[in-house]
């Protein structure tokens, strides 16, 4: 159930602030939420190449690699 909630939230969060969905990300891995924190940063990262940016692409995907 909680699962579903953090699935909706994630995909119908309407911020363009990449950095949004780092601090998310994050403040999911200091909770131990590795799903949570996995889903926020895909957002991130779909909206980094939404919006072109490559820095925050990299930031990102680099993040994404830590956690596997």
């Amino acid at each position: 159930m909680e699962t579903d909630l953090i699935e909706k939230t994630v995909q119908s969060m309407p911020s363009l602030n990449i950095n949004d969905y780092i601090k998310m990300g994050d403040l999911a891995g200091e909770n131990g939420d590795e799903r949570e924190c996995f889903q926020w940063y895909l957002k991130g990262l779909n909206v980094a190449r939404e919006k072109g940016d490559k820095a925050k692409e990299d930031y990102i995907s680099g993040l994404i690699i830590t956690m596997l």
